[in-house]
């Protein structure tokens, strides 16, 4: 659904011009004409008997799924509002990089990760003031992690700007 491009996924949205989620996934049929909105109704006499909306939050629930599980911000359930922030981006085969941006009650909280052409996750983190960052990177057996250049067995993290670089990472592979 994420990945595809033809008429019932996300993409399809994305290429007809699509800034928030619509209510129909063929709001905009593939020749550009707007869809009029109509719905088989039993009522044949139901005049007000249309769905069509351009910003439709049900939908829009895969918003938090690519914040949490492809860009990997997540709030634990014990802290939440962002206090304790688990982190774990999760590059796959189709996702080479992600960015996102939270505005927590704390501050910003941001990420920005990429598989470089060498095949390391390159990751920078924004942790605001009051916030704990639990680390939960997709290493391997091969991986080394390492955070502002050195060499890292640390889960956590606190305030500040951070360079983390993990070797040899776990990419999903969809597929199989």
């Amino acid at each position: 659904m994420l990945m595809r491009r033809e008429i019932r996924s996300w993409l399809y949205q994305v290429d007809r011009g699509a800034t928030t989620i619509w209510e129909r996934w063929d709001a905009i049929h593939e020749d550009g004409t707007i869809n009029s909105g109509a719905m088989a109704t039993e009522n044949e006499h139901q005049e007000d008997a249309s769905m069509i909306s351009f910003n439709h939050y049900a939908y829009g629930a895969v918003v938090d799924w690519v914040y949490r599980n492809v860009a990997g911000l997540a709030p634990t359930p014990t802290e939440p509002g962002y206090r304790r922030t688990i982190v774990s981006p999760k590059p796959a085969q189709g996702f080479s990089f992600a960015s996102a941006t939270i505005e927590s009650p704390y501050g910003e909280l941001s990420i920005d990760w990429e598989l470089t052409l060498n095949g390391d996750l390159v990751t920078q983190l924004n942790v605001p003031f009051g916030v704990t960052a639990e680390l939960d990177l997709p290493s391997t057996d091969a991986s080394r992690v390492y955070v502002n250049g050195e060499l890292s067995t640390e889960g956590l993290l606190g305030y500040g700007q951070y360079l983390i670089r993990v070797t040899h990472p776990s990419v999903i592979d969809y597929k199989g």
